[in-house]
């Protein structure tokens, strides 16, 4: 017992003055000095008074920084959450400012292409379909799209209808392997066709093919649709440019590879062609 009083000073300190105190007070009471004990427990004690007083006084400060802490604490949360609201507005409005301009640019381009007779339709889901999409928009028989009806943007040629319902029409786009359409390139008028490669279609590219082998291409050409037999595609709509060229192994023709004009990741309102005048 006596080496765990050794291992805590505190304790001994504290038995020590116990043992003083009581032996002075003994002393006293034999001496006939009662006021001595007195005395001297005020000398001993005064300071611990003050200690703990002033312990006391800082244990007051310490409830009053809590509360503070606690209001503070209670000040951002509230501040936290204002923020979160505002930039919540903010991209609120930053989307309503991005429909705004996309349905600015519709409206032009249907002002600057008076012969199309269009749909304005919403792209609602993409399903993908192995390395490709295929999209569905809300609007469909009940609006006149039917099969081969080509879908646009006002930066160019997107795809076209593949299936419809009363409400609602499905899509794929020019990526998909499955394309065929008709094409021409606009400073050679060299006529070829487009198609889907699995390949290219990684990277977002089509693949224009039975190009003349003859025709002086370059990359950047702007390549735009032909027609198209079975299909309701009309000529001019852009497709996109040329980005690189090279010989088919006949050595009688050449193929392209195109960079769509569309951008396939961020198709949100799109129109299809329901008719249009030759």
């Amino acid at each position: 017992m006596f080496e765990r009083l050794l291992k805590n000073r505190f304790l001994l300190i504290a038995l020590i003055l116990v043992l003083f105190i009581t032996g002075f007070s003994l002393g006293a009471v034999d001496s006939g000095q009662a006021g001595v004990p007195a005395e001297a427990m005020n000398a001993v004690f005064t300071p611990v008074r003050t200690l703990f007083s002033g312990l006391w006084e800082r244990g007051g400060d310490i409830v009053n920084s809590i509360a503070e802490y606690e209001r503070i604490r209670e000040e951002n949360e509230a501040l936290r959450l204002q923020i979160a609201e505002m930039e919540g507005n903010a991209q609120n409005v930053d989307n309503l400012i991005q429909e705004n301009e996309e349905l600015r640019r519709l409206a032009g381009f249907v002002y600057t292409h008076p012969e199309l007779n269009v749909v304005g339709a919403e792209v609602i889901s993409g399903a993908p379909s192995g390395m490709f999409h295929m999209h569905t928009i809300n609007r469909g028989a009940n609006d006149g799209i039917k099969a081969g009806d080509a879908v646009v943007t006002p930066d160019g040629l997107v795809g076209t209808i593949t299936e419809t319902g009363n409400t609602w029409s499905r899509f794929q786009t020019i990526l998909d392997p499955g394309t065929n359409i008709s094409a021409t390139t606009i400073r050679t008028n060299t006529h070829g066709f487009l198609t889907g490669d699995a390949e290219l279609a990684r990277g977002g590219q089509v693949r224009m093919t039975h190009l003349d082998a003859a025709a002086h291409l370059r990359r950047g050409d702007l390549i735009e649709t032909a027609g198209g037999v079975g299909l309701n595609l009309p000529r001019g709509l852009r497709i996109g440019r040329i980005e690189a060229r090279y010989p088919e192994p006949t050595g009688v023709s050449q193929y392209a590879v195109v960079t769509p004009a569309v951008d396939f990741n961020n198709l949100r309102l799109v129109m299809v062609i329901i008719d249009y005048e030759s």
